[in-house]
């Protein structure tokens, strides 16, 4: 950058002159004490914040993912995971009998297909801990309840993983 105020604002150097210009460069250059201060204090350094969970409200009024009628495209709702008139365990307890139901229950719980890999559980696991940490959500303790679920479900699927390796 030439300038401490305009960083947008740069010149083209060699590699040899870079050198000697970064050497020289002063960030701070034409600040007062003042200044540096105030921009020390603010935590974020000017950069936009909010509140965790509020971008996602944010996306949401932007893009609609919300309302009914941008959700269904030729009568099929995309962002749904049921189908209509038809409700299945996603997972089948007969598919391999040797699992031991609990093992099957906590698959429920964090939605994880077959067959078992701890780094698709640990995937799914992660997404569902954002989905339901209580910081993004209204009712905080329904879900800090959903959130004991999800960690009972994930050390039940560690465990398991562990021992069948």
């Amino acid at each position: 950058p030439c300038d401490p105020r305009d960083l947008r604002k740069r010149i083209l150097l060699c590699q040899k002159h870079i050198i000697q210009y970064n050497k020289s460069w002063n960030g701070l250059d034409g600040f007062s004490a003042e200044e540096i201060f105030d921009m020390q204090m603010n935590p974020a350094w000017d950069k936009p914040t909010w509140k965790l969970g509020e971008k996602q409200k944010m996306n949401e009024e932007i893009f609609n993912f919300t309302h009914g009628a941008d959700k269904k495209v030729h009568g099929h709702d995309f962002f749904s995971d049921e189908t209509e008139g038809y409700q299945q365990s996603k997972y089948d307890y007969t598919k391999n009998l040797d699992t031991p139901k609990e093992v099957y229950e906590a698959m429920q719980t964090l939605e994880v297909p077959e067959p078992l890999e701890m780094v698709v559980v640990k995937k799914y696991y992660k997404k569902k801990v954002k989905q339901f940490h209580p910081d993004r959500t209204k009712n905080k303790l329904q879900a800090e309840e959903k959130l004991k679920e999800i960690n009972h479900a994930y050390h039940i699927l560690k465990k398991y993983l562990k021992v069948k390796v």
